[in-house]
């Protein structure tokens, strides 16, 4: 049978209740060929249910396709919620994958399975593609590569830690969403991100001309407000030297900045910061709240001192989750892109044979920003942030899964004892805070305990195992201990 069967007659289609109640008229003294002709089902097919009924009035009046299903509904509905939760917390499982855990489940339970699941030490292709229609929830996607770091660092503690800092401030300035402001750099290059084109069908290769192989960065850092004002963009050339033609079609009132690798530098950073004070009117008496990451040329000494001199309260993003955190970057930074790669494409199509250079980045950065920098955009992503409006529990408890993985127990007074190797002493003992193994990890969601065994217990979502711990704890007391050495 192919994957993609698709029927052809519609015999068997028929309910229960409508066969039951064709079987009923011939029971009350209708003929099979009248009560077939009036109910619209199959005349032998009426006739060899009223023998069934005749036999048990219980039975069953329609096919049972289930007879040879692997799992129940219900079993599967536990395997589709392992897949789901696995997939939030950034340990989502491969079409491969899934079939060995198919496979594991049915063994552990004892179900009766095809004869080439147990040969292959997995269930069927087929399995899976039936499983998948069964549960439209499920679909094969193309995940985006996440860092650790950024999967680990949003967690309820940094979080919670973050607006217990931004909270008191709004409170302590009250005013409102005009004094709060976001400020964030991206990058664009001479390089745009080909678009989808038309081409032939069937081609190997489908080409796009670009202006060169690689190009030259040149950043653009963007201010906004919560009330969706956003000030005129700072533009930061890869140059030594600064030239008016760089900002040639930029839009008014805009800033230049150049540096050699054309990234944002603490003494560039100070020129920003004057930007900001020169547009917001910010003073020790009329404060302002600027958020950012946590970037080397944000935090310099000098970038600071000039901040609390001119009234800018600056509060810094936990790092690794601007993703989730930075309203440009949820809101504002995505529709940029696009309109840039969308702009510097129509560009090299309307100059056949010349390539894009710094001295027309300003003009074609400049009129996406002017796109994508709108006050629908920018107030929606202060509020998906949580900034404004303020609320600190904007973030749903499902967002913060792929934490879990890593979480690690508060101390306490229990302790295990790591012995490790002291170069002055032939043993020494560090007390190490109590560890949670793998098997005693409370699972994201409560399974109930039932004869079925679901993936949930006895494979558990993903955690990172107790030598990890030990090994991290055995490694800082190492290097502690060369430090007093070579001190």
């Amino acid at each position: 049978m192919p994957r993609s069967y698709k029927r052809k007659t519609d015999h068997g289609l028929v309910s229960h209740e409508v066969m039951l109640a064709a079987v009923q008229l011939v029971m009350d003294g209708i003929s099979v060929r009248k009560a077939s002709a009036e109910k619209s089902v199959s005349k032998s097919a009426l006739a060899r249910y009223v023998k069934k009924y005749r036999n048990n009035p219980n039975a069953l009046l329609s096919p049972n396709y289930s007879h040879s299903q692997v799992f129940s509904l219900e079993q599967e509905k536990t395997f589709e919620e392992y897949l789901e939760t696995c997939s939030k917390m950034f340990h989502g499982l491969t079409p491969k994958h899934a079939r060995k855990l198919a496979y594991e489940m049915g063994v552990i339970n004892s179900i009766n399975m095809p004869h080439v699941w147990k040969e292959t030490k997995q269930a069927g292709a087929d399995w899976l593609t039936g499983f998948l229609h069964r549960h439209p929830n499920l679909s094969i996607r193309t995940p985006e590569a996440t860092s650790l770091a950024r999967a680990t660092s949003f967690n309820q503690h940094n979080i919670n830690a973050y607006f217990d800092i931004l909270e008191p401030l709004i409170a302590k300035l009250q005013a409102g969403g005009r004094a709060i402001f976001n400020l964030d750099e991206t990058g664009c290059t001479t390089v745009q991100r080909v678009p989808k084109v038309l081409a032939k069908k069937g081609t190997k290769q489908v080409g796009q001309v670009t202006s060169r192989e690689r190009g030259e960065l040149v950043t653009l850092c963007g201010i906004v407000s919560a009330t969706g004002v956003a000030l005129p963009p700072v533009f930061v050339f890869p140059r030594k030297n600064y030239r008016q033609v760089l900002m040639n079609g930029a839009p008014e009132d805009a800033l230049g900045l150049v540096h050699d690798s054309g990234w944002m530098t603490a003494d560039n950073f100070v020129k920003v910061l004057e930007h900001v004070v020169k547009f917001t009117g910010s003073t020790p008496a009329n404060q302002i709240i600027l958020i950012m990451d946590n970037h080397d040329s944000h935090i310099a000494l000098s970038s600071v001192l000039y901040a609390k001199e001119n009234g800018i309260n600056i509060v810094t993003l936990p790092p690794h989750t601007s993703n989730r955190t930075q309203p440009l970057d949820l809101a504002v930074y995505g529709p940029y892109k696009s309109f840039f790669n969308a702009g510097a494409n129509a560009w090299m199509l309307a100059h056949p044979g010349q390539t894009v250079t710094i001295y027309q980045m300003a003009q074609l950065m400049g009129e996406p920003w002017l796109k994508a920098a709108t006050p629908v955009n920018i107030m929606s992503g202060f509020k998906t942030a949580g900034v404004w409006p303020l609320d600190r529990n904007v973030f749903s408890s499902e967002q913060f899964l792929p934490a879990t993985v890593t979480d690690r127990p508060l101390p306490n007074t229990s302790s295990v004892p790591v012995v490790v190797e002291s170069p002055h002493s032939s043993v020494e003992t560090v007390e190490s805070t109590s560890i949670q193994s793998p098997a005693t990890v409370k699972s994201p969601t409560t399974v109930q305990s039932s004869p079925f065994i679901s993936p949930q217990q006895f494979r558990g979502y993903p955690k990172v195992y107790l030598s990890h711990y030990l090994e991290l704890r055995i490694s800082t007391f190492c290097i502690l201990k060369l430090n007093k050495i070579l001190a």
